[in-house]
């Protein structure tokens, strides 16, 4: 799961279609022999627990920069 995740966490920094199409296949074949439900699962809780506070942490970042700017103009 740490591998998969590190590797999503490279394709969004700067993912190309060859890239893309390379985590898909070593997300498959880490989770090969899986159950759908234990994937689905998974997947779930990483987005859930791990992308959504990143994302809402950017999210904030770049209001609070947004807002400095708009201060000091």
């Amino acid at each position: 799961m740490k591998s998969l995740y590190a590797q999503l966490m490279f394709q969004l920094m700067g993912a190309d279609e060859g890239k893309m199409e390379r985590m898909r296949q070593e997300a498959a074949k880490l989770t090969e022999g899986w159950e759908q439900d234990k994937v689905r699962n998974v997947v779930t809780e990483v987005l859930e627990k791990v992308m959504s506070p990143l994302i809402y942490s950017e999210a904030l970042e770049l209001m609070h920069d947004h807002r400095a700017a708009d201060a000091s103009s």
